[in-house]
């Protein structure tokens, strides 16, 4: 379901924020509602976009991730999912594929992203 844009502040200040850390102060001004999964996607890789900056992507992968990348000239680079065991990351790609201009690396299962 979408939100008219006009109950997006009232719904920032109604949201509670999950934090994993006890010290961590957060309020709603730290909230960023987006429409959607492709926007929240496309907000994020913008936030990261420098020239010459990449982006580790698991292989298989959400598509949308790559569409949006190219829109903000990031390189992406894609390190493999391992099937034979439980598609885990393989850490080695990773570790091979980032350097000093690497400014994300997405660790989750790719069925998980479906649900952003």
């Amino acid at each position: 379901m979408f939100s008219n844009t006009r109950n997006i502040f009232r719904a920032k200040g109604s949201k509670e924020i999950p934090i994993s850390r006890k010290d961590a102060k957060l309020s709603s001004d730290d909230v960023f509602i987006t429409s959607g999964c492709t926007q929240a996607i496309d907000v994020a890789l913008t936030m990261l976009a420098r020239p010459g900056a990449n982006i580790l992507l698991p292989r298989p992968g959400f598509p949308i991730y790559e569409l949006c990348a190219a829109f903000r000239s990031l390189e992406v680079r894609h390190f493999d999912l391992l099937p034979e065991k439980g598609f885990e990351v393989d850490l080695d790609a990773i570790a091979a594929l980032a350097d000093q201009n690497s400014k994300s690396r997405h660790h989750k299962p790719w069925h998980h992203r479906l649900a952003c």
